[in-house]
């Protein structure tokens, strides 16, 4: 196995994504390494869900220390099609390493961020 792919052959349940339905609120809880494969089914997912248009949708970081450009440009999409469709777009649970690399690429501007799911649910 060449490098990449042991990197991209993380333990099944690293890589879950679990969605969650609070109220009128859809909730993307995010595995801890975002990597293309994640990135992959995330984008898949999060189409599905902009397309069934719930009113808000939030981004779960509290779990992710890593993510690839790959869960980056993922999320970029998330952002355009909410806005797209009228939709609100939070992002809560991002720790500041992750931070950074939204920072150092100038796409923190895109998104609105909260420090934990309650201030999202409530923001």
């Amino acid at each position: 196995m060449s490098p990449k792919d042991e990197r991209d052959s993380a333990p099944i349940e690293d890589q879950e994504i679990h969605i969650r339905v609070i109220g009128t609120t859809t909730v993307v809880d995010l595995p801890p390494m975002v990597r293309r494969t994640v990135a992959e089914k995330m984008g898949t997912l999060l189409g599905f869900i902009i397309r069934s248009r719930p009113p808000t949708l939030l981004l779960n970081f509290s779990r992710v220390s890593r993510i690839e450009s790959s869960g980056i440009a993922a999320c970029l999409f998330a952002q355009k099609e909410c806005a797209e469709f009228g939709l609100r777009l939070g992002v809560f649970g991002v720790s500041p390493q992750v931070q950074r690399l939204f920072t150092i690429a100038r796409i923190d501007e895109f998104f609105v961020f909260f420090a934990d799911e309650a201030s999202a649910l409530a923001g």
